[in-house]
């Protein structure tokens, strides 16, 4: 199920509860002036006390949440592993570059809808990486998760984060895999459920999907 944008460039969302503000653009120096840019946009997500789940919350009605490929289910779709990169390596580079802006050093940290890849700076030490993702095979060869724990689950089966308990962790990262959620209001959600007073929530997509 790809998906296709007339965007130009590559879009990074980070989330932040104590703060809003909009990064500059950065259409790249020298001979690098032809590759997509990337747009840095940090938005403000409000986290109160740790609460259950509840409905109704704000679901956008005008979003159109059919499958491009309604005849084959996820579980199906991710029953192979793809040990791939989802973005070229600048993007990749503009991604780490922001973790190690945001992420807290020593921290605790959940991958949603991760791979086989986390794209963490390697220079930086956590407490534990715990990983969610569609395929087996591919969250167990993820380094990054090896202090932590994984989970395989359809978020667009089954929205809520149940492995997670309220205000586990620092931060939420979900890259390359947000465009596939039929109901984020849902999963964003639980992800402010799961995240910690000013916690962060990084979101990084490209126009590739």
């Amino acid at each position: 199920p790809h998906h296709s944008s007339a965007q130009r460039g590559q879009r990074i969302s980070s989330s932040r509860t104590s703060r809003s503000e909009n990064a500059s653009t950065d259409t790249g120096t020298g001979g690098t002036s032809h590759m997509p840019l990337i747009t840095k946009l940090i938005l403000a997500l409000t986290i109160g006390s740790a609460q259950p789940l509840r409905q109704p919350i704000g679901r956008i009605t005008s979003l159109d949440r059919r499958k491009l490929v309604a005849s084959v289910s996820d579980s199906e779709f991710y029953k192979s592993p793809r040990l791939v990169a989802h973005a070229d390596d600048a993007f990749l580079r503009k991604l780490t570059a922001l973790y190690r802006e945001r992420l807290p050093a020593g921290g605790v940290l959940l991958d949603l809808m991760s791979s086989h890849i986390s794209h963490l700076p390697p220079a930086m030490s956590f407490a534990r990486v715990d990983g969610h993702g569609m395929n087996a095979e591919e969250l167990s060869k993820n380094p990054a998760f090896a202090g932590g724990q994984w989970w395989v689950q359809d978020l667009n089966e089954d929205p809520a984060l149940s492995f997670a308990a309220d205000g586990e962790y620092d931060a939420v990262l979900c890259m390359a895999g947000v465009q596939y959620l039929q109901e984020p209001e849902s999963v964003f959600a639980e992800c402010s459920r799961v995240l910690k007073p000013n916690g962060v929530m990084i979101v990084a997509f490209t126009n590739s999907f």
